[in-house]
């Protein structure tokens, strides 16, 4: 009972590595080798000479960790965090978006792509400070036509205060 429960795990990652290595277009190998903590198990050898053990970490010639699945994640946590972090701002800002003219509108719309994206890597690079947010939030919030700077920099803190609770609980 216990074997079949083992086999049943190692297919389920099999059928994974597969599915990687389709997706790359690569070759799929299997060879029993044994694993750096010295027990037995299959490794996969791909077309790119890169080895996949079956706990889905990717291993380059030289030996080091890293790559699709490293990769992927990474990408997937920043498109949350963008998104997180894009909701925030555009949150209660609805009214004055519309109110504003056309040509207004897209530039302001540019500016939030580009605030988004620089607080963003803030965060990715660990550089992330109250002070280094509010200010481009200031800065972006500032392209808004004739609003008054004192809500310009209560926005800004309440929604420094919400994109840092954001990110901490999530991470």
């Amino acid at each position: 009972m216990v074997d079949n429960n083992i086999n049943l795990g190692k297919e389920k990652q099999f059928e994974k590595l597969d599915n990687l290595v389709e997706k790359q277009g690569g070759k799929k190998e299997y060879a029993p080798e044994r694993n750096e903590s010295g027990e037995d198990g299959l490794i996969e050898k791909t077309a790119e000479n890169r080895e996949v053990d079956l706990s889905g970490k990717e291993k380059t010639e030289g030996g080091e960790l890293g790559g699709i699945v490293t990769v992927s994640r990474q990408r997937k946590v920043r498109q949350i965090r963008m998104k997180k972090i894009e909701s925030v701002l555009e949150k209660g800002l609805d009214d004055i978006y519309l109110a504003m003219p056309a040509e207004n509108k897209e530039k302001f719309k540019q500016e939030g792509g580009k605030t988004v994206a620089e607080i963003n890597g803030l965060f990715e690079r660990g550089k992330a400070t109250a002070k280094k947010i509010v200010n481009l939030i200031k800065k972006w919030l500032g392209s808004i036509p004739g609003v008054n700077r004192f809500f310009i920099e209560q926005e800004a803190k309440i929604k420094t205060d919400e994109i840092i609770n954001a990110n901490f609980k999530n991470d």
